[in-house]
C-alpha cells in the first residue's frame, strides 16, 4: 500500500520510545502486506496499527516528519486502509498541524478531501470539523494557500448535496414506510418555522450546512459550523454553486426548499438594499437568477419582489454597470417563453399584485429611447416610445416614416 521508501526514513528517525515500537509494528504490517497482496487492505483497515505511527510522527513538531507522515496518512486514505472509526482522530490531528507553514496546510487539504469522499459514514460534528479545517486555510493570507482551501470547500460542499441524491435513490429501492412511521435512520430536526421535519444522516448533514452558509454569509452565528466569520462574496458564491448543481433536490425536499424562502431570499433582500461592490452585487445577481429561473413557482411572491426590484434598478440615476447586470437578469428571463408567460399569469392578470410584466416592458422602452441609436432605432423610433400610439410621432407615424423610406418589408 505504500512503498518502503516513505517507512524506512519515518522509522529511523523515531528512536524514542513509545514511538519506536508502533513504527516497527506498522512497517512489520506493511511488509507482511507486500508479500500477501489481496485482501490485505482490509485486514488493515480493521485497527489503526498501520496508522498510529503516522499520528505520533505529527506530535513530534518535526516539520520533514510532519510532511512524511500525512502523505501516508494520505496513502492510507485513498486505498481505504485504516478504520472508519478513527476518522475523527486523523482530522483532529491534521488540525493541531496546520500551523507549521504552507507545504503542511497544503497536504493537510490534500487529505481531507478523500478523506470525507471515502468514507460515507462521516456525518455530523465529524463533517463539520473537517469543514472547518477547510474554512480557516480559506481565510489565509497567502494566495496559493486560500485558492486550494476555496476549491476544496467547494467540492466538498457538492459532495455532500452529492450524497443526498444518492441517499434518495438507495431509499427509493426500499419498501415504502407505513403511514405515521419515519424514514429507516432519520432523526428529527427542528426547522427555522417551528416545525420538525425527520431526516436521514445526508439530508440532515446537507440541511444543517447550507443553513450555516446563509447565515454566515448574512453576517450572523452558525448552528453547525464552528465558524466565526465566513467572507460573504465566497458565501455567495457557494450558495449560488449548490443551487445550481441541485436545484433539483432544493425542489423535492420542503426542508430545503423552505430554506430558500427563510434563509436565502431574506438574504438577498437586505444585502441588494445597501450599496456593494461590484463582485457582491454581481454574485448576488447571479443567485437571484437562479431563484427566478428554478424556483419561480415556489418562490411566487419572493420572484415579484426580485423582479420589481431589477426594473427599478435599470432607472438612469443606477450606476451604469449595475444596470447592466440588471438587464444581464431579463435577457435570461426574456428567453424563456414559459417563464414570460407565467409571469404574466401570476402577476399581471391578478388583481392584488404588481405588473411586473407591464413594467418590465416599460422599462425597456425607457431604456432603449435614452440612447435609440445603440438599438437601431432613429428619431422617429424615439418618438414612438416616448408618446405610445396616440401622440405626435406615434406607432402610425413611426411606420409611415420607414414606409417614406423605403424600408423594406414595411
Amino acid at each position: 500500500i505504500i512503498s518502503r521508501n516513505r517507512f524506512v526514513p519515518l522509522t529511523s528517525k523515531i528512536n524514542e520510545q513509545p514511538y519506536r515500537f508502533p513504527a516497527d509494528r506498522a512497517l512489520v504490517s506493511v511488509q507482511r502486506g507486500e508479500e500477501e497482496e489481496s485482501g490485505h487492505k482490509g485486514e488493515l483497515a480493521k485497527g489503526d496499527e498501520a496508522l498510529r505511527p503516522f499520528l505520533l510522527a505529527c506530535e513530534t513538531k518535526h516539520l520533514k516528519l510532519i510532511t512524511i507522515a500525512i502523505g501516508c496518512i494520505q496513502k492510507l486514505i485513498s486505498f481505504r486502509a485504516i478504520p472508519e472509526t478513527s476518522v475523527r482522530t486523523i482530522l483532529r490531528t491534521l488540525n493541531d498541524v496546520i500551523v507549521h507553514g504552507v507545504e503542511i496546510q497544503l497536504k493537510i487539504l490534500q487529505t481531507v478531501l478523500p478523506l470525507l469522499t471515502n468514507y460515507d459514514s462521516v456525518h455530523d460534528e465529524v463533517l463539520a470539523e473537517a469543514l472547518l479545517i477547510c474554512f480557516r486555510l480559506q481565510d489565509s493570507k497567502i494566495v496559493v494557500v486560500n485558492n486550494t482551501a476555496a476549491a476544496t470547500l467547494r467540492q466538498l460542499v457538492i459532495f455532500t448535496f452529492d450524497k443526498v441524491a444518492k441517499e434518495d435513490n438507495a431509499a427509493a429501492a426500499l419498501p415504502p414506510e407505513k403511514d405515521g412511521q419515519h424514514p429507516l435512520g432519520a432523526t428529527p430536526v427542528g426547522m427555522a418555522n417551528e416545525t420538525t421535519v425527520y431526516l436521514r444522516p445526508c439530508a440532515k448533514d446537507a440541511y444543517y450546512l447550507f443553513q450555516d452558509l446563509c447565515i454566515l454569509t448574512n453576517g450572523e452565528h452558525p448552528v453547525y459550523l464552528r465558524l466565526n466569520h465566513l467572507s460573504r462574496t465566497f458565501g455567495l458564491e457557494l450558495i449560488e454553486s449548490v443551487l445550481t448543481n441541485h436545484f433539483k433536490l432544493f425542489r423535492k425536499h420542503t426542508e430545503f426548499s423552505s430554506l430558500l424562502r427563510e434563509r436565502v431570499c431574506p438574504l438577498i433582500i437586505k444585502n441588494m438594499s445597501d450599496k456593494h461592490d461590484f463582485p457582491q452585487t454581481m454574485r448576488l445577481t447571479r443567485v437571484v437568477y437562479i431563484l427566478i429561473k428554478q424556483f419561480n413557482e415556489i418562490l411566487v411572491m419572493e420572484c415579484e419582489i426580485f423582479l420589481s426590484m431589477f426594473v427599478k434598478i435599470l432607472e438612469p440615476e443606477n450606476p451604469l454597470w449595475q444596470r447592466v447586470l440588471s438587464m444581464e437578469i431579463f435577457r435570461g428571463v426574456c428567453g424563456d417563453p414559459l417563464l414570460l408567460r407565467s409571469i404574466f399569469a401570476w402577476y399581471d392578470r391578478q388583481d392584488r399584485s404588481t405588473n411586473v410584466f407591464r413594467d418590465m416592458i416599460s422599462a425597456f422602452g425607457k431604456l432603449a429611447a435614452e440612447r435609440p441609436q445603440l438599438v437601431g432605432a432613429t428619431q422617429g423610433g424615439r418618438e414612438s416610445l416616448d408618446y405610445g400610439t396616440g401622440g405626435p410621432g406615434g406607432t402610425q407615424g413611426y411606420y409611415q416614416h420607414y414606409a417614406g423610406a423605403g424600408e423594406p418589408g414595411l
